[in-house]
């Protein structure tokens, strides 16, 4: 069996029988202050403490600057499942991990 991505989410899919996750609106900010309606995000997740996880990660990484991994504020995810709904707040948190990889040399 193949894999193959699906057109609606983006994952990879090994059966034709794949469900997408839900769309959650988040917004991480640093401190308690509740953002703008226009400072959230789509993220597909399974529910709201991995969508908050999810917005962390992609928002960390869109800014090369990795605040929430390096520990550096207080940041907050604000998730919501739809605009006109009261937002729930997560802590959120990284940590980096290190991989190490050998390769032979060939003499």
């Amino acid at each position: 069996m193949t894999a193959e991505r699906c057109p609606t989410c983006g994952e990879w899919v090994f059966s034709k029988y794949h469900r997408c996750n839900p769309v959650w609106l988040v917004a991480i900010v640093e401190g308690e202050e509740q953002p703008a309606d226009d400072d959230y995000s789509e993220v597909r997740a399974a529910d709201e403490g991995d969508a908050a996880a999810t917005g962390a990660e992609e928002d960390d990484s869109n800014s090369a600057e990795y605040s929430v991994l390096k520990g550096h504020g207080a940041y907050v995810a604000w998730v919501k499942a739809a605009a006109d709904t009261k937002p729930r707040r997560f802590k959120v948190t990284g940590e980096a991990v290190p991989h190490y990889y050998a390769e032979e040399i060939e003499e």
